[in-house]
């Protein structure tokens, strides 16, 4: 996943868990969502916004004064984890956040 912003602009960018071999949603019911791992490492500030727990989706959240301390281009990044039974941690892979 690639996310595009202009200078200056905070990120709101919606996403859907789904399961990989067959795609159906992961419901989130009861789940945690948090930027766990950023870089520059400000970004872990943001926040992750259930949409809709059932269909598996959610928002990402970077407010303005947050995102001013990214670097123009391909260079900034973020990964999600999500709480699982047990206390296990899912982490996504990193999700590139392209500033122009």
């Amino acid at each position: 996943m690639q996310i595009e912003i202009s200078k200056g602009e905070g990120v709101r960018a919606e996403m859907r868990w789904t399961n990989k071999g067959d795609g159906t949603p992961i419901d989130l019911t009861g789940r945690t969502l948090a930027i766990v791992e950023a870089y520059p490492v400000a970004l872990t500030g943001g926040t992750c916004e259930v949409l809709d727990a059932t269909d598996g989706r959610a928002a990402i959240v970077i407010p303005t004064e947050l995102a001013a301390q990214m670097g123009v281009g391909r260079t900034n990044w973020i990964r999600i984890g999500m709480s699982l039974p047990g206390g296990e941690l899912d982490t996504t892979p990193q999700i590139w956040i392209e500033v122009e």
